[in-house]
């Protein structure tokens, strides 16, 4: 069984200085690694033409050289056994080359930048199978990284993050015990610095799916836009818009965010609080929607839903 627990960090201001610095330079790796996949997967599609088959590495263009990558430029493409490296081993033997031009490289833990490595496979993986193409990373859309298994400490309250040191987190449950500590992912949000633990216990076998013999109870669900759901036995579970009740409050502050000085201190901390307000937004649907999912759980053995394509159906109302 895997489960994920998710906490709060309180972080002192030179952990944070860190962990800002961390964000933006494996942001910054990450853009290049997917430039570099680009360009290698047109080469394959289309060959350059000319004396060289790279302008930057000046290899001679021919047949072998043309054929020798496996969807990556960096690195080196065989291992020391003389098997062929795939595009994720390829970039990751290339960081000892990439600490020594630029150095500040260095401060980042060295499996950290191997996640954010695995991070760019496995949206290459997705693309592939048919869930879109990666996309390049901005500010906004790049907030985190992770440890692998076996790096990251917890006692109690305390959690050891290799190169960043210790620090306190809100530990609002207790993690079970008999699970083994998984992969740690460090977020930024608008109202601080999460955590998220994933854990795992071999020995709890993952839940398997009833048998219709045993099944007691049956619930219907249809999706309403005044009321969220309505369910078979006639209950009603009410929609809490959470985004109109703070709609004046986001108002407000959008207005006082426009009239500050573009590029000012005092705009940046009108738009923090402005992005706040988001985040409580966020904070306040998704704990409606577990609660809902629970009671549902707790109702019924069999959960009946409507395959609604919602997107499509909010495009068409507005067109």
């Amino acid at each position: 069984m895997i489960l994920a627990y998710k906490y709060k960090l309180r972080v002192s201001s030179s952990q944070e200085i860190i962990m800002t610095n961390w964000l933006s330079m494996l942001r910054s790796h990450y853009n290049f690694c997917l430039r570099d996949r680009i360009e290698a997967y047109e080469q394959v599609k289309s060959p350059k033409l000319g004396n060289y088959s790279d302008l930057k590495k000046k290899a001679p263009c021919c047949p072998l050289t043309c054929s020798i990558s496996n969807k990556s430029q960096l690195g080196e493409p065989f291992k020391k056994t003389g098997k062929k490296r795939n595009a994720y081993e390829m970039q990751s033997s290339e960081l000892p080359v990439l600490k020594k031009a630029r150095p500040w490289y260095k401060a980042i833990y060295s499996s950290v930048l191997q996640q954010n490595l695995r991070r760019l496979d496995v949206a290459f993986k997705n693309f592939f199978d048919g869930r879109g193409y990666p996309k390049f990373k901005t500010r906004q859309r790049f907030k985190s990284f992770s440890y692998p298994p076996n790096q990251v400490k917890l006692e109690s309250n305390k959690i050891y993050l290799p190169s960043i040191g210790w620090m306190r987190f809100f530990k609002s449950r207790n993690i079970p015990d008999g699970f083994n500590l998984k992969t740690v992912t460090i977020s930024l949000k608008a109202d601080g610095w999460y955590v998220s633990i994933r854990i795992e216990n071999k020995d709890v076998p993952q839940s398997k799916p009833k048998d219709l013999k045993q099944v007691q109870a049956v619930v219907g669900c249809d999706l309403g836009i005044k009321k969220l759901l309505a369910l078979s036995n006639g209950e009603l579970i009410e929609n809490p818009q959470f985004e109109k009740r703070q709609s004046r409050r986001k108002a407000i502050r959008q207005r006082r965010a426009s009239r500050k000085k573009r590029g000012s201190s005092n705009q940046k901390k009108a738009y923090a609080k402005l992005a706040r307000i988001d985040q409580k937004i966020v904070n306040q649907r998704e704990d409606h929607q577990w609660k809902t999912a629970h009671h549902l759980v707790r109702l019924a053995d069999v959960i009946v839903l409507e395959d609604l394509n919602i997107q499509g159906m909010i495009r068409k109302c507005r067109a």
